[in-house]
């Protein structure tokens, strides 16, 4: 199991990127949202040159805000800081592109994006969709060291929560990411339609890792969601987070028949509930601004609600240090490879502490015990 840590992109991450690889953990995922956070390539730079064993990826960039081109030399150029422990994490777009009043892309436009990365990182010629429509042929002119690295493979993990994305992404993704699923028979229904559609594409169906990004929260005592005072903890601390994969995995939950009853209704709910900000009385030219003000950093009067109890439950890991490894072991045994934490910003320095003092080391003392048997 790897456990990696999701950061957004600000002065201090290249420090928490170099302690999060002495604890240990396995990769560092930089947020995409350029308008909300910092830049996730400056971010991935920096860090990667005060680190030395840590994976360094993006979670998630798209083809709305990134041309391949540009993006490709980016990441090949990072990739001769960091040789063989970069990775590219690509979706639709959320915050980058809503920041910015623009939708998101469609899934062809996001596996053709994903197909050109692949083909430029690795150093090949490829025709791209340039950002006015046109085709073009692009590829690296010097595609050797000292400029870009393209021997070592670039994994890309793409984002997928429906249906039909995770149908697609079985085919042409290196890995996919389940955003912030941990109900494990969801993760178990998404993981049999991977598994299935790349039988039926005649790929290997156990060649494809699979990536949560929930949210998480450690205290230093055992939490019941049950009693009114720690649910209202958490509600604050997790709730910012909860609501987008309570929206993305309620078709997937409502199609599968070993999800129980609560969490299919609890999902379904706020899909159905759920409502865009409302019609302020600022510059409409501006409102898409103002509407991610406070985005991951606090529930907003409408949405606290929302944030029940079961979706608590179906989006986080959270509790003491023995609960969140008994969280991590269920999902391990529903087929997830990679648990990439994801904290509230101003909760970040506290997770990594906790999380790589007391968690990691009793996940990998187990994982040591199971290969000795």
């Amino acid at each position: 199991m790897k456990i990696g840590l999701l950061v957004t992109p600000a002065a201090g991450t290249p420090q928490v990127v170099a302690r999060a690889e002495q604890y240990g953990f396995d990769s560092a995922w930089f947020v995409d949202s350029p308008l909300v956070f910092g830049d996730p390539l400056v971010s991935m730079a920096a860090s990667a040159a005060l680190t030395s064993r840590i994976t360094v990826a993006t979670g998630v960039t798209n083809p709305v805000l990134r041309s391949a081109p540009l993006l490709a030399a980016s990441i090949a150029s990072l990739n001769t800081l960091a040789p063989g422990r970069v990775a590219l994490g690509i979706g639709t777009g959320f915050t980058s592109t809503g920041s910015l009043g623009l939708p998101p892309a469609n899934l062809a436009t996001l596996e053709r994006f994903v197909g050109e990365m692949r083909g430029m990182l690795r150093g090949d010629v490829v025709e791209v969709q340039m950002p006015d429509g046109a085709l073009r042929h692009a590829g690296f002119v010097n595609p050797t060291l000292p400029w870009v690295d393209v021997e070592h493979p670039v994994p890309v993990y793409v984002a997928a929560a429906g249906p039909r994305i995770l149908r697609d992404a079985a085919r042409y993704a290196d890995a996919v990411l389940l955003g912030g699923m941990t109900q494990p028979e969801i993760v178990a229904a998404c993981i049999e339609t991977i598994r299935a559609c790349r039988e039926e594409a005649g790929l290997d169906p156990d060649a494809m890792e699979v990536a949560i990004t929930p949210s998480v929260y450690l205290t230093d005592r055992d939490i019941d969601l049950d009693d009114e005072a720690d649910f209202v903890e958490l509600r604050e601390a997790l709730g910012p987070k909860s609501l987008a994969p309570a929206i993305n995995f309620s078709r997937i939950a409502e199609q599968s028949p070993n999800v129980p009853r609560n969490v299919v209704d609890a999902l379904v709910a706020v899909r159905k509930a759920y409502k865009p900000p409302a019609e302020d009385d600022g510059d409409p030219a501006t409102r898409h601004l103002r509407k991610y003000r406070g985005y991951m950093r606090e529930l907003s009067d409408e949405q606290r609600p929302l944030a029940t109890r079961e979706v608590l439950r179906a989006t986080t890991i959270c509790g003491s240090p023995a609960q969140c490894v008994t969280q991590i072991r269920a999902l391990q045994e529903a087929g997830v490879g990679h648990v990439i934490l994801s904290s509230l910003p101003q909760h970040l320095t506290h997770v990594l502490d906790a999380f790589g003092t007391d968690v990691l080391p009793a996940l990998r003392q187990r994982e040591s015990a199971a290969v000795r048997r």
